[in-house]
């Protein structure tokens, strides 16, 4: 079941999978195996390629959505990779891999938000200046005030 507590929010009303043909899901099991197979190896552009195809094919697989959000993801590309997260969890709130993935991209990109815009070496606050009357008795680096 979804987290009630997280701003990730799956519909209200339960999805229904249209019905699939063995060989239908067959050709998307083979083709998601492949793009996984991609992955092992570092191919992520043509994982890339067969992800796509795959959700082409079969647009409601979460497994798909998920996994070309990793991809998206490893190539750098965290905005399209939040969508397809958001997708693979809209799909299946009830498998919590989609939405942990979800969340530790989110705090990724938190974590490297860039903040050079809040940062004025000449406005520098004297608790996080570095300290000039320590001295350097012992041969360690001065440490800022305030660690």
């Amino acid at each position: 079941m979804a987290d009630p507590d997280s701003p990730i929010r799956a519909p209200a009303a339960a999805f229904v999978y249209p019905k699939r043909s063995n060989q239908q899901r067959s050709a998307i099991k083979r083709v998601n195996e492949y793009a996984l197979w991609c992955i092992d190896n570092d191919m992520w552009n043509e994982a890339l390629s067969h992800m796509e195809r795959a959700i082409g094919e079969d647009s409601l697989a979460a497994s798909l959505h998920n996994n070309l959000g990793i991809v998206y993801e490893r190539l750098g590309q965290t905005d399209k990779a939040a969508d397809y997260y958001q997708k693979a969890f809209a799909l299946n709130p009830d498998k919590k891999a989609y939405q942990a993935n979800l969340k530790k991209l989110q705090n990724r990109q938190k974590t490297f938000q860039d903040t050079s815009n809040d940062f004025d070496i000449f406005r520098v606050p004297p608790t996080e200046r570095r300290q000039r009357d320590a001295g350097d008795e012992d041969g360690e680096t001065p440490t800022l005030i305030g660690e």
